[in-house]
């Protein structure tokens, strides 16, 4: 059986992100245990097209952005120890994938402000720049996971460049 393009499987990879809804992001707490907790995508094209020019604008990678309340018990654990992973899947076509590395608590009000959505009162109800609102950012060391027939890994390097090819596990 032929490995699949590793070009491919990196454009699978991304072209998950931009269709999944969900994903489920893992934080370790004080003990090193994890919790993971679904999450929306803002990289979900259908359910926030108008991110779309911001996601472009930080290139044709694996960053991700996410919101969450101030008060979680997330963001608890993420100032203490910013490890952590986001999991992507879609079962139906075999493929899912991992980002991993340090979690940053973003404080640039332009990035909140261009984030922001409308209908988020309901979660964050002083709005975009209201204590609770809280957004943070992944800039993945590792980008692992599953396509089809094989189990794929890109380096931080071929994460970030377009013409980086994923390398079977098989092969390293």
């Amino acid at each position: 059986m032929t490995q699949p393009n590793p070009i491919d499987v990196r454009q699978t990879f991304l072209s998950l992100m931009a269709a999944t809804p969900v994903c489920y992001v893992t934080t370790l707490d004080a003990d090193g245990l994890p919790h993971t907790t679904a999450m929306n995508n803002l990289r979900c094209v259908k359910e926030y097209p108008n991110l779309a020019d911001f996601h472009a604008g930080h290139g044709n990678n694996f960053t991700l952005f996410l919101t969450t309340g101030v008060q979680s018990d997330k963001i608890t654990r993420i100032r203490a120890n910013p490890r952590a992973s986001v999991y992507f899947c879609d079962p139906d076509r075999i493929v899912g994938f991992m980002l991993g590395g340090e979690i940053e608590i973003v404080n640039d009000q332009r990035i909140k402000n261009r984030i922001w959505q409308k209908g988020w009162t309901m979660y964050y109800p002083n709005g975009p720049e209201g204590p609770e609102y809280g957004v943070l950012k992944l800039v993945p060391k590792i980008v692992k996971g599953w396509c089809r027939t094989g189990s794929f890994e890109l380096t931080p390097k071929q994460a970030g460049d377009r013409h980086g090819e994923a390398v079977p596990e098989q092969q390293r």
